[in-house]
């Protein structure tokens, strides 16, 4: 409760408000899976037992969908799921972003190499043996190069490291790997804003082309579902309490929250097809944006990481 509130920069109230509306929103989002279905999402992170009720749970990593969760149309609800937990992640990895220096050093030193962090994660937004996937497990297959890299330094006992030996502290070397592994979490969010976007056109183009009745999902879902929560966590991401590189990226996304609007504005004054119309024609304009700028200022804030992490070797080894 004190971790929350200290990072949201809330009254006690507040975050418990926050906290509790937070939960109901993930147990929404996760609950329209079958325990048995989650439970092989999670990669094995949660196991059923016939002591235990089955009941739907948050999984303790970011899993992707499994091959029995294709049918993502809920009859009931209109609900189209497209990412829902690519954008229900975000917050949890802006927290994991915000995860200082310090921490991070800490939390390696009790972390084993079969256990890490980014070896535990799998792709949000596509099944992980599809080739839609590809761009997610190259942020993670390399952060999991770093990850393992850094917790080999450790090997050999927690207090005697296997690079005992070796010029410079473990932690020296942790620390200026440090900033590239806040740099990947950041790529690995606004990926998922691109695949959000690149999701939702198709199926908008999709569902103007052959209509509703063809694609089990009305344009009005697509905006309610996907394009407006989208929208509202890229917000979230320039919001004060958030870390400097996930205050950068929700820079970096303000067009799409512009585009979004925009988008919004139309349907709501000139119906959902010239909403749906104007949302497919300003993404399609500036696709340039999406597929090449941000993926080339991705590349490049990788470089950049590197080139800080100097600055933070150097302060560890100051013992400061």
């Amino acid at each position: 409760m004190n971790a929350w509130r200290t990072k949201r920069g809330l009254s006690q109230v507040e975050a418990m408000s926050r906290y509790i509306t937070e939960c109901d929103r993930q147990i929404r989002v996760y609950g329209n899976k079958s325990a048995s279905s989650a439970e092989t999402a999670a990669g094995g992170g949660m196991r059923s037992s016939s002591s235990l009720p089955n009941t739907p749970g948050t999984p303790t990593n970011t899993p992707a969908a499994n091959n029995g969760s294709s049918s993502n149309v809920d009859d009931e609800n209109e609900t189209i799921l497209l990412t829902p937990r690519g954008l229900a992640a975000v917050p949890l990895l802006c927290a994991a972003a915000s995860e200082s220096r310090t921490s991070y050093i800490t939390r390696l030193r009790s972390t084993t190499n079969e256990n890490g962090w980014w070896a535990r994660q799998e792709p949000l937004c596509a099944d992980p043996n599809t080739p839609f996937a590809t761009p997610e497990n190259l942020v993670i297959a390399l952060a999991s190069k770093i990850e393992s890299f850094s917790l080999s330094l450790l090997q050999g006992g927690r207090n005697h490291s296997a690079a005992a030996g070796a010029v410079v502290a473990p932690s020296v070397l942790q620390s200026y790997l440090w900033p590239t592994h806040n740099a990947l979490l950041v790529i690995w969010i606004v990926l998922i804003f691109i695949c959000t976007i690149i999701g939702s056109t198709l199926l908008t183009i999709r569902t103007i082309l052959v209509g509703s009745k063809r694609t089990n999902v009305r344009l009005e879902s697509i905006f309610q579902d996907e394009i407006k929560p989208c929208a509202k966590v890229a917000s979230s991401l320039c919001d004060a309490h958030q870390n400097i590189s996930v205050r950068l990226a929700g820079l970096a996304l303000m067009p799409l929250v512009t585009l979004i609007d925009v988008s919004s504005s139309m349907l709501d004054s000139a119906g959902v097809l010239v909403g749906g119309g104007v949302y497919v024609m300003a993404v399609l304009v500036s696709w340039w944006y999406w597929i090449c700028v941000l993926p080339w200022v991705a590349c490049w804030s990788v470089g950049f990481s590197l080139m800080i992490g100097w600055c933070f070797a150097l302060i560890d080894l100051a013992g400061v």
